[in-house]
């Protein structure tokens, strides 16, 4: 079982925070002791409290579920490649807008734009360049 250690260090860095200090009421901290009726309060220690966390069931499929057909695979490796084409398309598109509109655009947003797309356009290859090749 993964557990969390909360350490309680703050008592020696800021005791100013708590003027009457930290109270340990049953599994409760507190710096309002009376506040807890009925529980059982004593003074805090700086020591580190385990917290045990609840394990959570794995939501991943089993391998064999999770394989997919050669031929459904190569179909979404080309509609990927297909999207990211037309996204550096587009991309030059805006670069090639903006170069016609350097006379009307401020020095310094023209030159923030062009950047940001130059590298969105290198990005672009990269991704490109990582995908399987289409194969016919």
């Amino acid at each position: 079982m993964r557990t969390c250690i909360l350490a309680i260090a703050c008592l020696a860095v800021q005791p100013a925070a708590w003027p009457d200090g930290l109270w340990k009421c049953g599994d409760v901290f507190t710096d309002q002791p009376t506040a807890a009726a009925g529980r059982r309060c004593m003074p805090a220690t700086a020591t580190a409290v385990v917290v045990a966390s609840p394990r959570i069931a794995s939501a991943a499929p089993s391998r064999s579920s999770s394989r997919v057909e050669p031929v459904t695979q190569d179909g979404r490796d080309r509609e990927a490649r297909d999207i990211l084409l037309n996204e550096l398309a587009e991309t030059r598109d805006r670069r090639t807008a903006l170069l016609a509109s350097e006379k009307s655009t401020p020095p310094a947003a023209f030159a923030a734009e062009l950047r940001r797309l130059d590298s969105d356009i290198d990005g672009l290859r990269r991704e490109i360049d990582r995908r399987p090749k289409e194969t016919q």
